[in-house]
């Protein structure tokens, strides 16, 4: 009998050993698994406040953005309203100057005695074209003709070319220096024109035994030559 007790005694005592050790298993991990599951919770507790950080800075770019949009926008309409404005002002000022430069055109068109068809130039101008005034103080082409400028070119060959008659062309050269005010330099210009347009050339210092009477004396340096004179008539 006393052997069964021992026998009993002993396999209750593997019995509580076994339980005990598999209390103390069983609690260490609880333990752990409690840490760990604190452990997930702190790094869930970060991400989310990261995920918030992020979300306000998201949020702060997004409402810059927009504020700069918004800004560039404005800016660039003032820009367009700006220039439309500058060029409707350029354009109201080449309208009223159009206005202004046809009303000064009508003005002149009613004051004036005549239209400008209508002007006769060669009376009003007779230096510009001295071939008609020839014509029309004369009444036929002149066969002989005498200048001393190059505005007479054309009324020398006016006569050269009357088709009735034999013209001539007279160029008087002033080269006289001393007695009168001549140009050397305009002289040989005008010999070369004589020359080539087939005119006869006379020569105030070489064929003029006279230019002005007695008492009459020339203002300035005897042989001087004044360049900057216009030629003598």
């Amino acid at each position: 009998m006393q052997s069964k007790k021992n026998a009993v005694i002993a396999v209750l005592a593997v019995l509580a050993l076994v339980f005990g050790v598999l209390f103390f298993v069983t609690n260490s991990d609880k333990a752990k698994l409690a840490d760990t599951k604190t452990g997930l919770e702190n790094q869930v507790n970060s991400l989310n406040e990261e995920k918030e950080t992020l979300e306000r800075q998201v949020a702060v770019l997004k409402d810059e953005a927009v504020l700069a949009a918004e800004s560039a926008k404005a800016d660039l309409d003032k820009a367009v309203q700006d220039a439309a404005a500058a060029a409707q002002a350029q354009i109201d000022a080449a309208v009223k100057a159009k206005e202004e430069a046809e009303a000064a055109l009508q003005a002149v068109r009613e004051e004036a005695p005549a239209a400008a068809g209508e002007l006769d130039f060669a009376a009003v101008f007779p230096s510009w074209n001295p071939d008609s005034a020839a014509l029309r103080e004369i009444g036929k082409r002149p066969v002989l003709a005498f200048g001393n400028s190059s505005g007479d070119y054309s009324m020398l060959n006016y006569a050269e070319g009357n088709p009735d008659h034999p013209g001539m062309g007279i160029f008087v050269v002033c080269d006289d220096t001393v007695r009168e005010y001549g140009s050397e330099t305009k002289a040989a210009d005008f010999y070369a024109e004589a020359e080539k347009q087939g005119w006869t050339a006379f020569s105030m210092a070489n064929d003029w035994l006279t230019i002005y009477g007695d008492g009459v004396e020339k203002v300035g340096l005897p042989g001087a030559e004044e360049e900057a004179l216009p030629d003598a008539a």
